[in-house]
């Protein structure tokens, strides 16, 4: 990791936003609307203190009956950041623990989990590719081996007695099975080495998708305590971009 860790960026972060938040009565004189926008927030972050709720899909959407009249900025805005800090610590970790060929910073580890959808869906892809071309070499052996069955059975025949070319045709058929059990082999060989694949790029996926969640709750939180009353996003905000490039490498 850089010199700074996530955790603590997002609690520098969180430190800096709090200085310029917006009082408490200011909150509490502004017009009741929507003070995040509740759509854009996954059910786990669906904040009822910010009129955000879960309508029978699991989806979250605005209601203003909900709305807290007295949001505390400070205590949220700190809350927020630890929180997303402690989803940014485990994303990391994970990829860590999963790709130990990665260099230990910030940036490559980013870099990982802002691809690992796009991974995910292929590592699945191919998987179930290979899960197809096993059963078809299972289903092409089953069919050769059936075949190599009714042949032997009927070259042991003795009455009518059997064609002069059975051995030829014994061999042949033996050879084809041969092939057909090697297909097979090979391909149990590539369904365990897409599940692999698979099974490693799943909780980086997971991963991936808590972080995006988590730091779009945190931009609503730090939106809503600054941005509908003027004061601006944040007193300082060149420290404010430097510190997020830190956390987001």
């Amino acid at each position: 990791m850089d010199s700074m860790s996530v955790r603590d960026a997002v609690l520098v972060l969180a430190v800096i936003a709090c200085a310029s938040a917006v009082p408490n009565e200011e909150m509490a004189a502004a017009p009741k609307k929507a003070l995040v926008e509740c759509g854009k927030l996954s059910a786990t972050y669906c904040d009822l203190q910010f009129g955000c709720d879960l309508d029978s899909d699991n989806v979250c959407f605005f209601n203003g009956a909900l709305q807290t009249a007295d949001v505390n900025c400070t205590q949220t805005i700190i809350s927020a950041g630890a929180l997303v800090a402690a989803v940014l610590d485990s994303a990391v970790s994970i990829v860590e623990i999963l790709n130990q060929h990665v260099m230990p910073n910030t940036t490559a580890i980013m870099d990982i989990l802002e691809n690992s959808p796009h991974k995910y869906d292929q590592a699945i892809k191919t998987h179930n590719q290979s899960l197809i071309q096993h059963n078809t070499a299972v289903l092409l052996l089953r069919q050769y081996s059936d075949e190599l069955d009714t042949l032997a059975k009927a070259c042991s025949a003795i009455v009518p007695p059997p064609p002069p070319a059975c051995p030829a045709l014994i061999a042949s058929a033996q050879a084809k099975v041969a092939h057909a059990n090697a297909s097979v082999a090979s391909a149990s060989m590539q369904v365990s080495r897409a599940k692999a694949v698979v099974d490693t790029a799943e909780p980086v996926a997971r991963a991936a998708a808590a972080k995006a969640e988590a730091m779009v709750y945190w931009d609503q939180v730090e939106a809503a305590c600054h941005e509908p009353w003027g004061a601006g996003r944040d007193s300082d905000p060149e420290l404010f971009d430097h510190v997020m490039r830190m956390v987001l490498g």
